[in-house]
């Protein structure tokens, strides 16, 4: 049940403008400690592209 919910929270995973970059990061480095005491920690290339995916496209220009 608790894999699940962290897999969700992983897979939905966005930082706001008003989050900013340290908070985002810190909050998705918590995610994977947990999915990973679980054993189910994503592929490092998913998680950089679910990071990168994350950010405000506000941030891009």
């Amino acid at each position: 049940m608790r894999k699940s919910m962290l897999k969700q929270e992983f897979s939905e995973f966005g930082i706001g403008e008003a989050e900013g970059l340290h908070k985002g990061y810190d909050r998705m480095q918590k995610i994977l400690s947990q999915l990973n005491q679980l054993n189910a920690k994503p592929e490092d290339e998913d998680i950089n592209l679910k990071f990168i995916r994350a950010l405000p496209l506000s941030w891009s220009y």
